[in-house]
Order: structure tokens, then sequence, then C-alpha cells
């Protein structure tokens, strides 16, 4: 099915490139600061989820169309969790605006908190984007390649772009969420974009160091 075949990729790719919209990276620094942004970037990560179903759909495919189907049940799993631990955030600010949200941790971060929410935001974030251990649905050695099976190409690189952007704004929302943004000793304003950078970078960190140290689990496991 060409039509779908072809658009999957921008199901896929554009809620990835759109949460960046409200995501602050300092008091003053932000596209569109909405008060409903926490709603709104959940309301958009879980469209990827209809782009993958779509490429293995479109596939024709039997193969890709149950990678399509396993990577829809381990996303939607682990969307579960992360919206559980925004909703405990926002009960805490009493706010959905990731500005105020960052604002009310000026004092305690939420990490000191909520540290079983930071872990579970955390590695629920790392099996939505499909990081190693958790990129089980387009697993080369279980499946010959997922819902990307037929894909190649540009198109085939806009599913891996989207996982980065993704990755990047996992980093992003956990130091907003948990690690209280911008907000640091020695620097205020907008000169907080560098505290923010730098926790941002330490997260990547962590995630990239998950990815080279853990080895993939099994499908059973990980839905267990």
């Amino acid at each position: 099915d060409k039509g779908v075949f072809w658009v999957a990729p921008l199901v896929v790719f554009v809620p990835s490139f759109m949460i960046w919209v409200t995501i602050p990276f300092a008091h003053d620094i932000v596209l569109r600061s909405l008060d409903m942004g926490l709603l709104y970037i959940i309301a958009f990560s879980v469209l990827s989820i209809v782009g993958l179903v779509m490429a293995g759909w479109g596939s024709a495919s039997k193969y890709a169309i149950l990678g399509g189907l396993r990577s829809a049940a381990q996303l939607v799993s682990y969307e579960i969790p992360i919206i559980m631990v925004v909703i405990a955030v926002a009960m805490l600010s009493q706010s959905l605006n990731l500005v105020t949200i960052v604002e009310d941790q000026r004092v305690i971060p939420y990490a000191a908190l909520q540290p079983l929410g930071l872990t579970i935001f955390l590695l629920a974030g790392i099996a939505e984007v499909g990081r190693t251990p958790f990129d089980i649905y387009f697993a080369e050695s279980e499946l010959v390649g997922g819902p990307f099976v037929e894909y190649s190409g540009a198109h085939w690189s806009v599913f891996f772009l989207a996982e980065y952007i993704n990755t990047f704004a996992i980093a992003a929302l956990t130091v907003i969420l948990f690690f209280g943004g911008w907000s640091g000793p020695g620097l205020s304003g907008d000169w907080g974009i560098v505290w923010f950078l730098l926790k941002v970078y330490l997260v990547i960190m962590v995630i990239f160091w998950v990815r080279g140290t853990f080895p993939r689990l099994r499908i059973d496991q990980l839905m267990a």
C-alpha cells in the first residue's frame, strides 16, 4: 500500500519533532510555553506508535506486520508508566506547564522526592524510543527488521532520526521533570541554558552507557 508505506515515516518523525515546541531550554528560551505543555507532549508522543503500525501494514509483508504489532504492544505498554509518572509530577507542582515545574524545583529537585519515579521514567523512556536493551521490535536476531524490513535509503533513515530526536527529548524531559531544568548555582536568567545542556548531556551519557552495557532482552522478558 504505497500511500500508507510512504506516509508512515512522516507519522513517526513529525510528532518527535513537534514536542520540542514546548520544551524550555531556559526560563525565556522556549518556542511556546504552554499551560498544558505536559499534556501536549504526551498527546504527540503516542502518535508515533500509529506510524510504526502503518509501516508494517503498508509493507504487506508478514514479517513487517508482525514487527509493527510487536512495536505497538511494547510502546503502548511503556507509555503507561511514563504517563503515571508525569501525573505524579503534575500533582507535586500543581501545574502542567514545564516552566512552572522547573521553577518549583529551585529548592528541592523532584529526583529527591521521587527517586522511584525518576527510575521508572528513564527506563520506560529508553524502552519507548526503542534503545538497547529494549530494541526488540526491530531486533535483527529476532525478526528480519521489524516494521522497517521493506524500507531502505532515506525513508529507513527517517525512522532512526526520529529515534535519536526522541532520545534527546527523553533526556531533556528527565532534566526538566526531576533535576530542576536550568536551575543551578552561579548562573541565572537565560544563562541557565548552560546548566540545562550540561544536565541533558549527563543523562544522554547514561542512556548511551546503558546501550553499550546491557544485552538485549527477550520479548517475553520485556513484556513481563
